[in-house]
This record gives C-alpha cells, sequence and structure tokens, in this order.
C-alpha cells in the first residue's frame, strides 16, 4: 500500500500522458483536472478508496482499460463507466459494501 490520499490538480498539465497507475493508495477522490488527460488510454485506481468518479472523468474518451476493483464505487457508477465507455476493458470488482 502506497501513501498518496490525494492526487494533486496539477495532473491535469500532463496532456499527453497515456499511462497512469495509482492504484493502492488511499485516494478517495480525484481532482476534476483529470478530465484533461484526454490522451489517456489506461488507467489504474485499484484498491483506493473512491466512491464516485468526477463528470471530468467522462471526457477521457481514448480510454481502454480502466482498473477499478478494490474501490467504494455503487453498481450504479460502474453502470456509468460501461455506458460512457462501451469499448473499454473495465476491471472491478463487487464487496459487500457495494451490493
Amino acid at each position: 500500500m502506497n501513501r498518496l490520499t490525494e492526487l494533486s490538480p496539477e495532473i491535469g498539465k500532463l496532456t499527453e500522458l497515456e499511462y497512469l497507475d495509482i492504484g493502492n493508495n488511499s485516494i478517495e477522490k480525484l481532482p476534476t483536472e483529470i478530465g484533461l488527460l484526454i490522451n489517456l488510454k489506461e488507467i489504474h485506481l485499484n484498491n483506493n478508496k473512491l466512491s464516485q468518479l468526477p463528470s471530468e472523468f467522462f471526457n477521457l474518451k481514448k480510454l481502454e482499460s480502466i482498473y477499478l476493483e478494490g474501490n467504494r464505487l455503487t453498481k450504479t457508477e460502474i453502470q456509468k463507466l460501461k455506458e460512457n465507455f462501451p469499448h473499454a476493458f473495465i476491471h472491478t470488482d463487487f464487496t459487500s459494501e457495494n451490493l
């Protein structure tokens, strides 16, 4: 487990970034600037404390793989992801607290 509890809004300046792995931390909320990473193809958010994603996340139209297992996302949030990223491979699970 890493020790990040938040992601700096400065992340939005990395507009050419294609791969981001911030899994295995304690992040509860993503900054809205995450939506500026328009070239992102793969994101690892697994094993954090996320219960929702900012609406700006859905601007990431090039996403092909989204790793979300081990978070607090609800079925509704996962369904929203599937609708917005129909061609992306979404890696997730449901723990008893999501059901």
